[in-house]
């Protein structure tokens, strides 16, 4: 009994070790500026890293001005 306690405190421990490492690594991306996520529907990445809005998902939803859409 004692040994399946200790292997769940084992694994506990590696995979809390396991998630500070992915963390450090993500933040270090970051500071490189390196860090690259997925990027919100209705806009594209453009060169130079840039994002910008999708022109061909524009030409199929209109404004919401033009839509009467107005609060």
């Amino acid at each position: 009994m004692r040994s399946l306690a200790m292997k769940g405190t084992l694994s506990e421990m590696e995979l809390s070790t396991f998630r500070q490492r992915s963390q450090a690594a993500i933040d270090q991306k970051a500071k490189r500026g390196e860090l690259f996520t997925s990027i919100p529907i209705g806009y594209v990445r453009a060169p130079g890293n840039r994002i910008e809005n999708d022109p061909d998902l524009r030409k199929l939803l209109p404004n919401s001005s033009d839509a009467g859409m107005r609060r």
